[in-house]
Order: structure tokens, then C-alpha cells, then sequence
């Protein structure tokens, strides 16, 4: 039997819709039970990279299993002058709130900033949520981290 162990910060956004840290091998059983149709990847340069450990990129575990790659770089937030890519960012919104995707999973390296804020942005724009509801999810995936200001500048400014 093949072990299904989640990504970490594996989470549901809503039905047909996930999140979580770039998976490895040892989660493509669980991936397999969602049933993905696609895949948006804001760690582009991950894709094709084989795991230190060996074993299968996730590049190649989409291919296997007819799953479509979206590949946004969206950049990220670092002092003192690097920002994440506003049409980059709504580019990969709209890729998740596009229905004929789903079930889609939304992944980075950690599954934290990038992913943390397009799910922020979705929330405001798609479900309505309070920018404070919004922040208070981010800020739940961090776990001992520091929210990055910046992070938390750009999702109350973001606007589609």
C-alpha cells in the first residue's frame, strides 16, 4: 500500500482548491487522492529539480499522472528593495480562482510568503474575507517566523 503522507502546510482553501509547501516524492500518494487537474507552482525553478534525496521531481510525477503545470514566478518581498510582482501575484490569483483548474494545488519552497499571500489575496478578493482575517491566516502557516511587513503591506494594498 502507498503511504499517503500530505505536503507540510497542506490545507484546504476551499473544495477543489489546496495549498501547501513544495511537495517531494514521499507525498505524491497523497497527491494522487486529490485527483489534481492542475498544479500552480509560484518556485518555478524547483519544477525539474530531482530531490537531494533522489527520487522523482515533481515535474515528473505531474507528466505521469496528466497534471498541468502552471509555472508563475511572482518574485517575494525582501528588504531592502526586492517586491513581489503585482501582475505576476494576480496573474496566479486568477489561475486559482479559475474553476476549469480543479482541483488545483498552489505551492512554493515553503508553502509560507508566496503561497501565504496569493491565498490572502484570493480570500479578499474572491470570499470577501476582512483584510484582518486574511493577515490572521498568513500569519497561522508562519509558526515561529516573523510575518514580513512587506508581505503583509502587499496584501492589504493588492487590488485586481
Amino acid at each position: 500500500m502507498e503511504k499517503v503522507i500530505p505536503p507540510f502546510n497542506f490545507s484546504t482553501i476551499e473544495p477543489g482548491l489546496y495549498r501547501s509547501a513544495f511537495p517531494i516524492e514521499m507525498n505524491f500518494g497523497f497527491l494522487r487522492t486529490l485527483s489534481l487537474r492542475s498544479v500552480l507552482c509560484l518556485s518555478p525553478g524547483l519544477l525539474h529539480k530531482i530531490p537531494d534525496s533522489g527520487g522523482a521531481s515533481l515535474s515528473s510525477f505531474c507528466s505521469e499522472n496528466d497534471i498541468t503545470v502552471h509555472s508563475i514566478e511572482i518574485g517575494e518581498n525582501k528588504e531592502p528593495f526586492q517586491e513581489m510582482d503585482p501582475e505576476g501575484v494576480r496573474e496566479a490569483v486568477r489561475t486559482a480562482l479559475d474553476t476549469s483548474q480543479r482541483p488545483l494545488l498552489v505551492v512554493c519552497i515553503s508553502g509560507i510568503e508566496r503561497t501565504g499571500c496569493v491565498v490572502a489575496c484570493v480570500r479578499k478578493q474572491q470570499q470577501q474575507w476582512a483584510l484582518t482575517a486574511s493577515i490572521d491566516e498568513y500569519s497561522r502557516f508562519l509558526g515561529t517566523k516573523t510575518a514580513n511587513l512587506l508581505d503583509l503591506q502587499f496584501i492589504e494594498s493588492y487590488r485586481d
